[in-house]
């Protein structure tokens, strides 16, 4: 079962594990997001996107319609 994230406290606690993250509009042309939680830093969460070209992508905290965490084995 997946953990939702509902709060920037728990984003903070879950810090360096993988999550799956929707938002209510595009952020950098993306409204699904998945890689690890790299932290919270003012408002925003910050991801390392899994892909070809890693790369971190800021999202606002605000912009976030459901957030879960991956489990990992």
């Amino acid at each position: 079962m997946d953990r939702a994230l509902t709060k920037p406290a728990d984003f903070e606690r879950f810090t360096g594990r993988s999550a799956k993250v929707w938002t209510h509009e595009p952020v950098e042309q993306l409204s699904f997001l998945e890689g690890r939680i790299a932290g919270v830093e003012s408002g925003t969460v910050r991801l390392e996107l899994k892909g070809k070209v890693p790369r971190t992508i800021e999202v606002p905290f605000g912009a976030i319609r459901k957030a879960n965490l991956v489990v990992e084995f």
